[in-house]
């Protein structure tokens, strides 16, 4: 059963999900590096420009900046920017009013990102300048400062860095009161272009747009290949479990290496044999169950059938006696078959219900110890009494069985019955009983005219009868081994039948030993 129409496959959503994650990732790098890379620069610039306030103010003698005379000046920047808006006003002097300091001089070094010094800003110089606090009035007029907000700050001996716009273009300035020690007299404003900072910050920003597209591009190329390979073990498994049906539960989906896959696949195999497991069970109760189902319906069918015959004769009995002027003779005869019609019965009712009782689980109500040699001599004596065939029985007598004297009585007395009515009456019945590890043996055998090895399979079963006409005859009624089966199973044991034709029957009953 495939996906949903409309809905997007696994693969497709995980590389959008990942792309989507990557261009996130993208984005929060695209709008954090320029301003971390312009604080970076400034933080260079910031100390480039220290370092020219020490070497206009001379080498020091110490660590940090230390005037002669003076304070020391410390090593980087201290103080925060007091103007950080490229429009704060300036305004610078003409070129030639501004005083060639060394710090600005033709040999300056050259800095890590400007021009070589001096450089320019939309045609103005950008020079060191030096603000008297208190200007004399014989002198000149001073220089502009570069931030005159700065000017103040600057007093408190704290070298102070701004950016003011000069011309429109951005510039750094640093502040520093000379001399450093004592009563300030003037400001040294150092200044410096920022114009190719932001131009370099302008371009690692226009190059991580112009990347970016690529970078998501080429993501989702590749995770959608790699995630392909992924899960291509899903599209094996899906393959082959859309191939297995319910009569195909024994095959089992291919296991290949050791991942979350591999155990996916061991589990679906774990399930599919708890699942054909499950169907062989269904399979055997509802073969089972169709046993049982037509085992009733032939039993109730035979029933019916054993039930109607001695119905049958009563009833044309009854009828010929009431329809005319029987006399003594009729009477006699009519009643004789009507009684051995009612015992046939009697006998089938009784072997009925006997069976219902197996059935129910009810054969045996309780389990004794019981010598062998009990039933079977009552068996016997009842057999005797009705055959004229020779029975002797050879049974140790310390041989002891669990069970129910009346059961095991009625086993053994219709196997005797079973073996005397196939007996000729020269012919011979034997019973014999032994010892085996332990179980206990007993074999019924007879002298008779045997069975047919196509009936041995069926014999045992309710109601069947190698000959139909003569067993019923003989007042059988095809339960007799049946209940024998029954009764050997109840108490635990078993019954097998042997026979060859025209040499007899042998009937072997296993029983297990009494512990007790």
């Amino acid at each position: 059963m495939g996906a949903p129409r409309g809905s997007l496959s696994m693969r497709t959503r995980i590389v959008l999900m990942n792309t989507a994650i990557l261009a996130a990732l993208f984005g929060a790098i695209g709008a954090a590096l320029p301003p971390l890379v312009r604080a970076a620069m400034y933080r260079s610039i910031d100390r480039e420009l220290l370092d020219r306030t020490r070497r206009f103010a001379g080498p020091p003698p110490g660590p940090g900046l230390r005037f002669p005379g003076g304070r020391g000046l410390p090593d980087g920047p201290q103080a925060p920017d007091e103007a950080n808006s490229p429009s704060s006003p300036a305004r610078p002097g003409p070129p030639d009013e501004q005083p060639d300091e060394p710090a600005g001089g033709p040999g300056t070094p050259r800095g890590p990102f400007g021009p070589p010094e001096p450089p320019t800003v939309a045609g103005t110089v950008l020079r060191p300048r030096e603000i008297p606090l208190k200007p004399e009035a014989r002198r000149p007029a001073p220089p502009a400062p570069w931030d005159a907000s700065a000017l103040r700050t600057a007093q408190s001996h704290r070298p102070v860095y701004s950016t003011v716009a000069v011309d429109g273009e951005p510039v750094r300035v640093l502040s520093v009161a000379l001399p450093p020690d004592g009563e300030p007299r003037s400001i040294l404003q150092i200044p410096y272009p920022l114009s190719e900072v932001e131009r370099a910050v302008g371009g690692l920003s226009a190059t991580l747009l112009a990347l970016a597209p690529l970078a998501l591009l080429a993501a989702g190329a590749g995770g959608y290949f790699l995630t392909g390979r992924a899960l291509r073990p899903v599209s094996r498994m899906t393959v082959a479990a859309e191939e297995i049906g319910a009569a195909d539960l024994a095959r089992r989906i291919p296991v290949e290496g050791d991942d979350e896959f591999a155990r996916l696949a061991t589990t679906f195999n774990g399930m599919l044999e708890r699942l054909g497991t499950a169907f062989g069970e269904r399979e055997r109760l509802i073969a089972q169950l169709r046993e049982m189902v037509e085992r009733q319906r032939r039993f109730t069918a035979d029933a019916s059938h054993e039930l109607k015959t001695p119905l049958t004769a009563i009833k044309a009995n009854t009828s010929l006696l009431l329809s005319g002027s029987p006399d003594e003779h009729d009477y006699r005869e009519a009643t004789k078959e009507i009684d051995s019609a009612a015992s046939l019965m009697a006998r089938l009712v009784q072997d009925l219900l006997l069976l219902a009782r197996s059935d129910a689980g009810q054969l045996v109500r309780e389990s004794l110890p019981v010598p062998l040699v009990v039933p079977i001599a009552r068996a016997v004596e009842q057999v005797r009494r009705g055959s004229a065939a020779h029975v002797c029985s050879e049974v140790p007598p310390d041989i002891v069985v669990s069970g129910e004297e009346d059961a095991l009585t009625r086993l053994f007395a219709n196997l005797l019955d079973n073996a005397a009515r196939h007996t000729p009456e020269n012919g011979s019945i034997r019973v014999r009983a032994g010892l085996l590890a332990d179980e206990v043996v007993v074999e019924v055998e007879d002298s008779g005219s045997g069975i047919a090895p196509e009936h041995l399979p069926h014999v045992g079963e309710r109601f069947y009868r190698v000959d139909t006409h003569r067993a019923r005859a003989h007042g059988g009624t095809g339960l007799g081994l049946a209940i024998c089966r029954e009764i050997a199973a109840a108490h635990g044991g078993s019954l097998e039948i042997a026979s060859t034709v025209g040499r007899g029957t042998t009937v072997t009953v296993r029983l297990p030993l009494s512990t007790n």
